[in-house]
C-alpha cells in the first residue's frame, strides 16, 4: 500500500511540474544550500537530507537537471547553479548550460566543449 501511495504522489508531482513548463523554458535554482565545501560532507544524517533538497525532486520525476558553477565564494570555492528542463528536454538544457558557461565563465576557468 505504501508503494502505491508513493507512486501516486510521484505521478501527481510529475504532472504539476510538467504543467510549469507550459509557461517557462527552464527552472533555475541553487544546486545545494551552500557553496562547495573544502571536504566531503556526510550524507547519512541531516546534512544528506539538506544536500538533496534541491536535487531530489528531479530524480523522482524524471525531469533533466544539471549543475554548473556560477560564481566563487570568498574562500574560492564554487557555488552551483542548477538548471531543470521539461522531460525529454535534455538537448535544449545542455545547449542552455553551454551558452551560460560561455557567457558567464568563472575566473581562471577554461571551457573545453566538444561537439
Amino acid at each position: 500500500m505504501a508503494y502505491i501511495k508513493a507512486n501516486a504522489f510521484r505521478h501527481r508531482l510529475m504532472s504539476r511540474i510538467d504543467a510549469l513548463f507550459d509557461d517557462i523554458d527552464i527552472l533555475i535554482s541553487p544546486t545545494v544550500a551552500w557553496v562547495a565545501p573544502g571536504s566531503d560532507l556526510s550524507v547519512v544524517d541531516d546534512e544528506g537530507t539538506i544536500e538533496m533538497r534541491f536535487m531530489a525532486p528531479w530524480n523522482l520525476t524524471g525531469h533533466p537537471a544539471l549543475t554548473i558553477p556560477c560564481g566563487l565564494a570568498e574562500d574560492g570555492m564554487p557555488a552551483g547553479l542548477q538548471m531543470i528542463g521539461p522531460r525529454s528536454g535534455d538537448a535544449r538544457l545542455l545547449r542552455l548550460a553551454e551558452a551560460w558557461a560561455r557567457l558567464m565563465p568563472l575566473p581562471g576557468a577554461e571551457i573545453q566543449l566538444k561537439h
